[in-house]
């Protein structure tokens, strides 16, 4: 089993405390696949690509591969988010008291299991930290990858799109609008949790990114609890 960090913003931390996300999208890098390239059903940890033209043609094509980054079932991902260290104590004890800005919830961990190396980031001076700097040790969440595959986003399923953490709209019978004005042209909310999906995936990474319907990973996951 290996461990890997994995970032998610604050309302996709929420979506997990909550039980409703149980699936991310993290798109392939490394321009993969390449042009006219496609993947053969489902991936685990590797998914090889062949190329569609030679193969109509007969010709014997060595596949590509792409390694998921996420790993494979039974591996773990730890969640960075935003957060804001503090040097506290907790009775005898002496450690690092630890503020999550998704849900301002607070976590003591005690000195004993900081790396002696690490040093608060100077932005903790001055109020939120970025993700990118909580180290280990900081992370409140523990994921189990369940299972991982390869496909296009449009591919994207009613049910998928639920599991993505996507909300229900507070009033009206349908789902979050996540796009602000003046973007989402006075679209309240939607009646399908796909296009409350594809609002999601637009505010977060712009309307080109969900047009080019990108190959992504989908990366199915089951929240875990690890001793502190």
């Amino acid at each position: 089993m290996r461990e890997r960090p994995l970032l998610f913003l604050a309302p996709m931390v929420l979506a997990i405390l909550a039980g409703r996300k149980t699936v991310t999208r993290r798109v392939l890098t490394a321009s993969f696949p390449p042009v006219g390239k496609r993947v053969p059903g489902p991936a685990y940890e590797r998914a090889s690509m062949t190329n569609d033209a030679a193969l109509l043609k007969g010709d014997n094509v060595e596949p590509l591969t792409v390694v998921c980054p996420y790993g494979q079932p039974g591996d773990r991902l730890w969640v960075k988010e935003t957060w804001r260290p503090a040097a506290s104590s907790l009775g005898q004890r002496i450690g690092w008291r630890i503020t999550y800005a998704a849900d301002g919830a607070v976590l003591f961990s005690d000195l004993a299991r900081v790396d002696a190396a690490w040093r608060c980031p100077a932005a903790a001076k001055r109020g939120n930290v970025t993700p990118l700097f909580m180290p280990r040790w900081a992370s409140r969440l523990t994921l189990e990858v369940v299972s991982v595959r390869v496909e296009r986003l449009h591919d994207i399923t009613e049910e998928d799109a639920r599991a993505e953490g996507v909300e229900r709209h507070p009033t009206e019978n349908g789902w979050r609008n996540y796009e602000p004005e003046p973007h989402f042209e006075g679209v309240a909310y939607h009646t399908t949790a796909r296009e409350s999906f594809a609002s999601l995936w637009r505010f977060l990474n712009g309307a080109e990114s969900w047009d080019a319907s990108p190959w992504v990973w989908r990366v199915e996951f089951k929240r875990v609890e690890v001793a502190r």
